[in-house]
């Protein structure tokens, strides 16, 4: 089971190092494939906290806004189909 830190980067873990910087300094010898996969790992975490947001999930959000956008052009200048008299509850 890993065991989890609940450590600010600020606070110096062992050897007056961060944790941010003893991460990083065993992250450095790695080879470049472990790299990789320490990469992915650490994105994957990202994603779950919500604390990174995918370059795919900001293109699906834009595309979503436009398609939005494209879908309410134009539709300022139709008439109102209704009125508030047509309303059987007003809020």
């Amino acid at each position: 089971m890993l065991e989890t830190h609940a450590l600010s980067t600020d606070v110096s873990y062992t050897g007056g190092m961060t944790l941010t910087e003893k991460i990083f300094s065993h992250v450095e010898s790695l080879p470049e494939t472990y790299k990789a996969q320490v990469l992915d790992f650490v994105e994957f975490l990202a994603s779950k906290s919500g604390k990174l947001q995918q370059p795919e999930d900001e293109e699906r959000a834009a595309w979503s806004r436009f398609s939005l956008a494209q879908a309410a052009k134009g539709m300022e200048d139709e008439p109102d189909l209704y009125t508030p008299d047509d309303l059987a509850e007003a809020y």
